[in-house]
């Protein structure tokens, strides 16, 4: 689920990215000159973290744990951090997996920094764990705006509820062409368990436009829309994630607005779905490496006498690999196949992997996309870092039976905080090779 700010602007020439172009390069030569190689990152690496246990091993022998210290904890529950170790007292060290342990905290994204020392004690081994916590309670005033809407909002997010580094969020966004609402709440570990529970509730009214790459606008209309939904997923080696989920949801269209054209149907549905992941990413400061993997099935029974029941099968994954000390480069592919018809469609313009595309306006029933990407950081700061990134996108999507090709390239800055447990904020420039537009966002926000 992502909350965003998002502004579109289109652009008709390629000067703008030429010039982001020239800056990346301009940037790399300096950020090659002024990096001292003082990097945090490397505290996390696998490398690391087990050369510190080995080399206690060597010069104490494989201890027997007296106890897990941790030290730094200020809002996040002590048990929270043990339930973490998959090893307890009395095992010997080298049942200790550091890596795997930093992992899993740091995918919480809870904690700024996160340090492991092996201490022997009367011939016994207590692991010490230093941590810093990240302002977790965040209010986050949202703005967005295109060249048909502009909204404000406010969300607001607390990812460590209660100390068990749960999350719950809510928060509600305002415009000329409507408002929207949601409260969530997801749980990773229900009652200190391997199962997981998501809990979303949602609602929107909105004047929606549909229309094609080029811009022009094919369909207008008002809607609410209603979704309450519940997942519950069970995870292994904390790697393989399978979830069963049921939502309810409501679309009905406003037939009394005045300036409607090419009006779809209004549609009520059960959803019942089944969803698998696979997350075996490493995490450093700011980056993560690694491979992940989602896959959902779903079946959409109508509600309504005379609908149709209709299925969608969606398939993403990225792939990143460390080069460079630290730089990142990414993969992604993403595939998703339906049988929905008008206002069910699935959204895709402006996202990842349909950045060339123009956001908001932009539906379809079967989609495939390509993505490369290649970010490194730029300059670090005890705030955070900031990075910059190039990518180019290749995909095809249909709609109403006519198929469309988009490609071409992109570039951008990320802003990464550091003591703030939220994502980047992200300055975007894609062009499409196809149509010859281009597409300018900022992006600042949520990932749940």
């Amino acid at each position: 689920m992502n909350l965003y700010i998002k502004l579109t602007i289109r652009k008709t020439t390629a000067s703008l990215l030429l010039s982001q172009l020239l800056l990346l390069f301009f940037c790399y030569s300096a950020a090659a000159s002024t990096n001292n190689g003082n990097d945090n990152n490397y505290k996390y690496s696998r490398e690391y973290l087990l050369s510190q246990k080995v080399e206690f091993i060597i010069n104490n022998g494989d201890l027997a744990i007296r106890e897990f210290r941790v030290l730094g904890l200020k809002k996040t529950r002590l048990s929270y951090i043990l339930n973490q170790t998959d090893t307890k007292p009395g095992d010997n060290v080298s049942a200790f997996d550091p890596h795997e342990f930093v992992n899993r905290l740091k995918r919480k994204n809870i904690f700024s920094d996160i340090e492991v020392l092996y201490i022997n004690e009367s011939g016994m081994a207590v692991i010490q764990i230093i941590v810093s916590e990240k302002f977790t309670i965040i209010p986050i005033p949202m703005f967005s705006s295109n060249s048909r809407n502009t909204a404000y909002g406010l969300y607001i997010l607390e990812s460590n509820l209660m100390g068990y580094g749960k999350n719950l969020f809510t928060g509600a966004t305002w415009s000329e062409s409507g408002w929207s609402g949601i409260l969530g709440y997801t749980d990773h570990s229900l009652l200190n368990s391997d199962f997981r529970l998501n809990l979303f509730l949602i609602h929107k009214n909105f004047i929606y436009q549909n229309g094609d790459p080029e811009g022009y606008l094919l369909s207008k209309y008002k809607s609410r829309e209603n979704v309450a939904r519940l997942d519950l997923g069970y995870g292994f080696s904390s790697r393989y994630f399978f979830y069963i989920s049921g939502s309810h949801q409501m679309l009905t269209v406003d037939d009394n607005y005045s300036k409607s054209y090419n009006i779809p149907e209004s549609r009520e549905d059960f959803r019942a779905a089944f969803l698998f992941n696979i997350n075996s990413l490493k995490y450093y400061e700011y980056f993560y490496y690694g491979f992940r993997f989602n896959y959902e099935a779903s079946e959409f029974i109508p509600l309504i006498k005379d609908s149709k029941r209709y299925y969608s099968t969606e398939i993403n994954m990225d792939y990143s690999i460390k080069v460079l000390s630290f730089h990142r480069i990414t993969l992604y592919t993403a595939g998703y196949y339906g049988t929905a018809h008008g206002i069910a469609r699935k959204r895709i313009g402006g996202k990842t992997g349909f950045r060339t595309l123009p956001a908001d306006i932009i539906t379809s029933d079967k989609f495939a996309t390509g993505t490369i990407s290649y970010e490194f950081p730029f300059l670090k700061y005890n705030w955070g870092a900031v990075t910059l990134l190039t990518f180019w996108e290749h995909g095809i999507f249909s709609n109403e039976d006519k198929s469309y090709i988009f490609n071409g390239p992109g570039a951008g800055i990320l802003f990464y905080l550091k003591r703030v447990a939220v994502p980047p904020i992200g300055f975007n420039y894609a062009r499409n090779m196809e149509t010859g537009n281009s597409e300018f966002s900022v992006s600042a926000g949520f990932t749940f």
